[in-house]
């Protein structure tokens, strides 16, 4: 198909200025600014398109004027393409559809022209002078109304038309046809073309099939104003829309399918930034190195940063293993030397400059906005890089914070997809149970790595102002302890994971909060952490120093809460019942009151691949640091 006759093809569906015409081409029997029967702010179509070498095309096209946009969808003889017109940015997204493995060349950025004028759209070696809107999309045009004419047996209203196209010196003449009976509606569209130049003249009749003037809840995999899932395109002007804030802890449950394979994995995975913590938690397959090293089963890993310590435990045998960690791994970078947490924006991989915002759509039935980042994954072989995209899904949700009883609202992430030219890579990931606020690393027992005689019990006393705050202590515990457990065991420089089993009570106008600390790894040394034989003392001098404290909000008050004194005991007294968390560390609690934002990122891919195994070429091809 040369240019011209693909011209041709995708002429008569745009909105051209109509002042010029040559009235030897084109002459209009009166002059007033009428309107077609139908004007829709919103449509998608179906049409076959005919030249006059009977030079057949296929197309879909949408238009959304709430987006101010349009997508066209062309089947020609060379394969498909897609082009995204958007009037915002003034740019043209030109998508090789039978190039999808291409996962950035298969979208090319163009300059969008004015609406007045048909688009030319370079693709598969030919220019196609694409549609920016339909016609009737783009408000009233000069036409005269010809009377009524049967098409294939079909009554319709008869339209005509002259337009001048300036970009190319052309005269064109448009016949439309609309049904007259049940819901109006374009059938066919007669579009002559004369080169002024030269006097040549062409025609392309317009057949549409299908035609509806309603807005589909497109899925966010599926919208036609966006580019195809897992394509980046380069130079995309996204209007400088980011994700939301990140949030400083969570933890979701991920369900994580393959492409073309369909294996499936289950994680659940937790973060807390302030907190130093990181946990992941899954069955890794036989072939993994770490099945074999800490046990078949599902394997609990726990990393603390603080410390500088991994703690791996059994679930399914109960054995627990501590260890250094050295090494970068899905949750962690170095800087120099210095291993260190990701932080949100590196944990997510969201702090690259490669993050575009592509549009919206429905995941799961929630209305979620989408955003792409491109990276090229390197193995460690040199050479062996891989094109790769991860895209996330984000639905807002409003809810009532119990701790700061306020109205809160967040990002969350419904999915994410990660494609790659490594094709062992590529997946879908279904996020559940996503929570910001709940404590997440509690529920893991974790005493095994620890010798139980290497442990004392503690009692602190707190005094409670009014009787507002001890009825919000005996009804929210949680929220009496969520400051106070991780900054007093940074007061007491050792790590969250060693504070076991803290339980609240309230005894008259008295709070108690009774606890387990146990020894430190026995690898570390009095400047990494406090020995477990001088805690008592340092209990004693943060509680001289009013360092011992936790902040509520009460019926829109701010209290603070120190505690008053220390005691030691034998045993846990077994009758604070308050809290009912499982025997573990209380680790991972958030230091800040209030809880913003959140995303979904590279952490999904990271976590699922640590639970692969294998190797390629000797190399780790999981090792999710060199992304």
């Amino acid at each position: 198909m040369n240019a011209a006759s693909s011209l041709l093809l995708l002429l008569a569906t745009a909105g051209v200025a109509w002042a010029e015409h040559d009235p030897g081409f084109c002459t209009l029997s009166q002059n007033n600014e009428i309107s077609l029967p139908i004007s829709p702010s919103v449509y998608s179509m179906s049409m076959s398109m005919r030249n006059d070498q009977n030079e057949l095309m296929s197309a879909y096209e949408y238009y959304n004027g709430e987006l101010d946009k349009t997508s066209f969808m062309g089947y020609t003889s060379k394969g498909r393409f897609r082009a995204i017109f958007d009037w915002t940015t003034k740019q043209i997204q030109v998508i090789n559809m039978t190039d999808m493995a291409n996962l950035l060349g298969a979208c090319q950025i163009q300059t969008l022209m004015s609406p007045d004028a048909l688009t030319p759209v370079t693709w598969a070696g030919d220019t196609y002078f694409v549609p920016s809107k339909f016609f009737f999309g783009g408000g009233q045009i000069y036409i005269e109304r010809k009377g009524q004419k049967q098409i294939d047996g079909v009554p319709t209203d008869h339209f005509y038309s002259c337009h001048y196209w300036r970009l190319s010196d052309m005269s064109m003449k448009i016949d439309w046809y609309f049904t007259t009976t049940g819901t109006i509606q374009p059938l066919r569209v007669v579009l002559e073309v004369q080169r002024n130049q030269d006097k040549s003249r062409f025609t392309v009749t317009h057949d549409i099939s299908y035609f509806s003037a309603q807005s589909p809840a497109w899925s966010a995999r599926a919208n036609p104003f966006m580019a195809p899932s897992g394509l980046y395109c380069r130079n995309l002007n996204s209007q400088g829309r980011k994700p939301q804030t990140l949030p400083d802890r969570f933890s979701m449950r991920i369900e994580r399918i393959g492409q073309g394979s369909e294996e499936t994995t289950y994680l659940k995975e937790a973060y807390d930034f302030n907190a130093n913590m990181s946990l992941l938690l899954g069955y890794p397959p036989a072939t993994s190195g770490d099945s074999g090293k800490y046990g078949a089963g599902k394997l609990l890993y726990i990393h603390d940063f603080r410390s500088g310590i991994s703690y791996i435990r059994n679930e399914d045998m109960g054995n627990c293993t501590i260890e250094r960690l050295t090494q970068p791994d899905w949750d962690s970078q170095k800087d120099g030397n210095q291993l260190r947490i990701r932080t949100p924006q590196q944990f997510f991989d969201l702090d690259s400059p490669n993050v575009q915002y592509k549009g919206s759509g429905y995941t799961r039935g929630i209305f979620t906005e989408v955003f792409i980042n491109y990276k090229q994954l390197d193995l460690g072989v040199p050479g062996l890089t891989f094109d790769t995209t991860i895209e996330w899904y984000f639905a807002n949700k409003t809810t009532y914070d119990k701790i700061t009883q306020t109205s809160v609202t967040k990002s969350i992430p419904m999915s994410a997809v990660i494609t790659s030219q490594a094709t062992w890579l590529s997946s879908s990931m279904y996020i559940y149970d996503f929570e910001q606020q709940e404590i997440v690393f509690n529920r893991h027992d974790i005493t095994a790595c620890f010798s139980r005689d290497a442990k004392q019990h503690f009692q602190l006393y707190f005094s409670l102002p009014d009787n507002s705050v001890v009825k919000y202590v005996r009804d929210n515990p949680n929220g009496f302890i969520s400051l106070l457990v991780p900054l007093t065991a940074l007061g007491l420089n050792v790590s969250p994971l060693r504070v076991l089993d803290p339980e609240v009570s309230v005894n008259g106008m008295q709070a108690i909060l009774e606890l387990t600390v146990t020894d430190r790894p026995s690898f570390l040394t009095d400047a990494d952490e406090t020995p477990l034989n001088e805690i008592e003392a340092a209990f004693n001098i943060l509680i001289n120093k009013k360092d011992i404290f936790t902040l509520l909000r009460v019926e829109g008050r701010d209290y603070t809460i120190y505690a008053d004194s220390v005691t030691t005991v034998e045993e846990r007294t077994n009758n604070l019942k308050s809290i009912g968390y499982s025997a573990g560390a209380l680790i991972g609690i958030c230091f800040a009151m209030e809880i913003i934002g959140l995303a979904l990122g590279i952490l999904v891919v990271f976590g699922i691949y640590k639970f692969r195994g294998g190797t390629l070429l000797g190399v780790d091809p999981f090792r999710p640091q060199r992304m």
